[in-house]
């Protein structure tokens, strides 16, 4: 009989084992399905490197929940005590904590996830959020994670919140909420499932500018963005500026969108000349001004092809005065730097083969562990 049990251990052993594997195998395999889609997106950058005003696109990847991964058996070490003096360190509107002991809770897209350093800041309604930085370097939480606290309820702080050295949130002098979370004795740590794809954004960054000496192409050097209009009244942005006469005398981008001026399509049935600042001349004469806006939320573009994009929908893209400069003649090149672009589709393939070889040695453990269990 205490052979037998020795035996059903043994086997729970190898259960256990083999549970933690496929783990690993899921953690792996969903690394290398974010590299195939981060090698998509590299490839598109290369292939665009020598299509006017391209804006090379950059995935944004995030980490699957993490879980709080305990010792079930044997002598724990760990304290798990309440940390007495936390990290606390202002990025401008938002703060940067870290601990030691406790951990920090946010409710992601797929349940809690726990870790011990965070970034936070108010979002528009005053709730406690993750937070990146834009484009343009500012504090964005359109895509961050509510922040719990030690409760694990969302914290509603207003924007002007304080976090003193034990984790405690406070508005306008009053106690909100403590954001650390002690967890049972036990828990050494956390895990999580790897990463997987967020979304992709584009940069922005300014491409070079090439003079081509045509009257009709256009670049805009800073930010800035012409406005044109597709066949069924939609707004639609863009930086190409390699403009035509349409059939019908109108000034269109290559795909036949509208250009438009302040008020309105461009019918052009003479010389064009385009100042600085967008002033349309036509045979000399003062005709209107080009409709060009200057995006101050760029996060909020979202690219629909053949170099236009849309804003999101709800989304506000604070649009502001064009301070930047127009130049007839010239075209703006792409942003994309091929070099760069070439070793980084060299790392993801070496980090891709590394997952391969890490899956193919799953595999034979796997193996091995199925033909031991059945031996005994």
């Amino acid at each position: 009989m205490g052979k037998y049990v020795w035996r059903a251990s043994q086997s729970a052993k190898y259960s256990y084992g083999v549970d933690y594997m496929y783990r690993g195998i899921y953690t792996v395999t969903s690394t290398m399905s974010t590299n195939q889609r981060k090698l998509d997106v590299v490839s598109n950058n290369l292939a665009n490197t020598n299509t006017a005003s391209f804006k090379k696109d950059e995935l944004i990847t995030k980490a699957f929940p993490e879980k709080l991964l305990s010792k079930m058996n044997g002598v724990s070490y760990s304290n798990n005590t309440r940390d007495s003096n936390i990290g606390v360190k202002r990025d401008g509107q938002g703060f940067i904590v870290n601990c030691q002991s406790s951990f920090f809770t946010v409710d992601g897209s797929q349940g809690k996830s726990y870790s011990r350093d965070m970034k936070l800041a108010a979002d528009d309604q005053g709730y406690l959020k993750t937070y990146s930085r834009s484009i343009a370097g500012r504090v964005d939480t359109s895509r961050g994670y509510y922040v719990l606290d030690s409760n694990g309820k969302r914290i509603q702080a207003g924007a002007n919140f304080q976090i003193d050295g034990q984790g405690n949130v406070s508005s306008g002098g009053q106690s909100v909420a403590n954001l650390l979370f002690t967890p049972q004795r036990g828990v050494i740590g956390t895990v999580n499932g790897g990463k997987s794809v967020d979304y992709i954004k584009s940069n922005f960054r300014q491409g070079g500018l090439q003079q081509t000496n045509r009257n009709l192409d256009v670049a805009i050097k800073g930010s800035g963005f012409f406005q044109v209009q597709t066949a069924d009244g939609q707004t639609r942005y863009t930086r190409e500026g390699t403009f035509k006469i349409s059939d019908d005398g109108m000034l269109v981008t290559d795909e036949g969108m509208r250009v438009m001026a302040n008020g309105g399509p461009v019918p052009v049935d003479g010389e064009l000349n385009i100042r600085e600042n967008g002033d349309i001349y036509i045979d000399g004469s003062f005709f209107d001004t080009l409709s060009v806006a200057d995006v101050r939320n760029l996060d909020t573009l979202r690219k629909i092809g053949y170099g236009t994009y849309e804003v999101e929908p709800g989304q506000d893209p604070n649009m502001g005065q064009f301070e930047g400069e127009l130049l007839q003649g010239y075209i703006e090149g792409s942003n994309v730097n091929p070099v760069k672009e070439m070793i980084e589709m060299i790392d993801i393939m070496r980090n891709y083969e590394s997952g391969q070889k890490v899956i193919k040695a799953y595999d034979d453990i796997m193996a091995k562990a199925a033909n031991e269990i059945g031996k005994l």
